[in-house]
């Protein structure tokens, strides 16, 4: 089987370097990345100084993949990993998601200014969805937002990450809530386990992620649980697991992307939730699990020394014409 990984490494595994994108396509059944596509030009709008740019989570439809950056859109032509169109928007800012929708149109999460764009086929926005309480114009400045620091506006008061439909509803898992709400709608999706990230139908299952190593399975008609695992108790390490995010299921087999911990406020509480203070920091990396017989396969490693951060996890099926 193959992964598309997308993530940020920091280049020369230097840990003062800011993240650059790299999109990894990964053979399970050797453990070698086959290919990977790595660009130097910052895509998208980048503030000046220390910024991030790294690939945030993606989206296949077909043989082109759906990639965001922190402010940008960008198509990926697969398997030759070649890019062949890009979008951006004022309204760009921190990135995390994308959704493809019914008719060419797709919305975003803009996280960093608690919101969900949705933009019709032509590009055009046509429904904001702003999550954070007092009016937008109130909160943020005029202008390209695009061109404003990631951490300008922490912290999120909900901080909107994946976003997906149900039903021709719009969802979004909303990290300081610990729970996925239905947008302009009374759908409520409670994650007490931890933050979540993902979100991701697969297998007849609406799949979430928790930072902090649980992944819960949902059926997308009723609600209701219909799997939930621990990966803290399954994966048996003396340091912390990681940051838990990025999610795909094929049949029994799960593929769940850790990334290294790096010392920030949030990172640093997850020590302390999961692990405890003391611990090693463990690589960042893709592990395969049977989810039914809850069993760790393998893992892959996926950074380098200075970790790297995994934000999605598509498969490529074998009988795939992309693959072949």
């Amino acid at each position: 089987m193959k992964l598309l990984i997308s993530m940020g490494r920091k280049p020369g595994a230097s840990p003062s370097a800011a993240l650059a994108p790299a999109l990894l396509l990964l053979d399970t059944g050797t453990g070698e990345v086959e290919r990977e596509l790595a660009p130097t030009a910052p895509i998208g709008v980048t503030p000046a100084g220390h910024e991030h740019r790294e690939f945030t989570a993606a989206v296949r439809v077909g043989d082109v993949l759906w990639q965001p950056t922190r402010t940008a859109l960008t198509w990926i032509q697969l398997p030759t990993l070649e890019i062949i169109d890009q979008f951006s928007h004022p309204l760009f800012h921190d990135v995390h998601d994308v959704c493809p929708l019914p008719g060419g149109g797709f919305a975003v999460s803009a996280s960093g200014i608690e919101s969900v764009l949705v933009f019709d086929a032509q590009r055009a926005l046509v429904a904001h969805h702003d999550l954070g309480g007092a009016p937008f114009a109130e909160r943020y400045p005029a202008g390209d937002l695009r061109c404003v620091p990631a951490d300008q506006f922490k912290p999120h008061s909900h901080h909107p990450n994946q976003v997906f439909s149900l039903s021709g509803a719009l969802w979004a898992t909303v990290f300081t809530q610990r729970e996925a709400v239905q947008l302009g709608g009374p759908g409520r999706i409670p994650l007490p386990e931890g933050p979540p990230h993902d979100g991701r139908l697969r297998e007849g299952v609406l799949w979430f992620t928790t930072v902090n190593g649980h992944v819960v399975g949902v059926d997308p008609n009723t609600l209701d649980r219909v799997a939930q695992l621990d990966l803290n108790a399954l994966i048996h390490v003396p340091g912390m697991l990681g940051w838990c995010r990025g999610i795909e299921v094929v049949g029994d087999r799960m593929f769940v992307g850790f990334t290294m911990l790096r010392k920030t406020a949030s990172r640093e509480l997850l020590r302390w939730l999961v692990r405890g203070a003391a611990g090693v920091k463990l690589p960042t990396r893709v592990v395969e699990l049977d989810w039914r017989r809850r069993a760790v396969v393998r893992e892959f490693e996926v950074g380098n020394a200075a970790g790297g951060t995994i934000y999605s996890i598509n498969a490529l099926p074998e009988s795939d014409e992309a693959v072949r």
